[in-house]
């Protein structure tokens, strides 16, 4: 199934498509969980912290709407180092863990530093 033509283009042709496009990358991606194996639940994690750090920003600043999506397999293929598949636990373990790396490195720091840190992303 490709692209709907332009005539034919309706919300459900829009829905199926941008379904279509999701298997393809989950399918690149080799469809379960790149952590403990599961096939169900499977969301994308995009590994890079700092892209994940500058797509934030960027909402906040209204350039960019919703979440970072991965929109062609093209792209995910350019990009692949950078985004891996995860089922939901894994996620919200991985990204618990992510959070709590940052304040001990955070904690590392001189107070002076962490205060000037801080105040950045205030």
């Amino acid at each position: 199934m490709g692209r709907p033509k332009t005539g034919s283009f309706s919300r459900e042709n829009s829905k199926e498509y941008r379904k279509q496009l999701r298997q393809e990358a989950v399918d690149y991606l080799g469809g379960k969980c790149s952590m403990c194996e599961s096939v169900e639940d499977l969301q994308f994690d995009h590994i890079n912290v700092a892209d994940s750090e500058e797509d934030r920003k960027l909402r906040r600043n209204g350039k960019r709407s919703g979440a970072r999506k991965i929109s062609s397999l093209w792209q995910l293929k350019n990009n692949h180092k950078d985004v891996r598949l995860l089922c939901i636990e894994c996620h919200k373990k991985w990204s618990c863990a992510q959070r709590s790396a940052a304040y001990s490195l955070l904690a590392s720091l001189p107070i002076e530093q962490q205060i000037k840190l801080t105040n950045e992303h205030l």
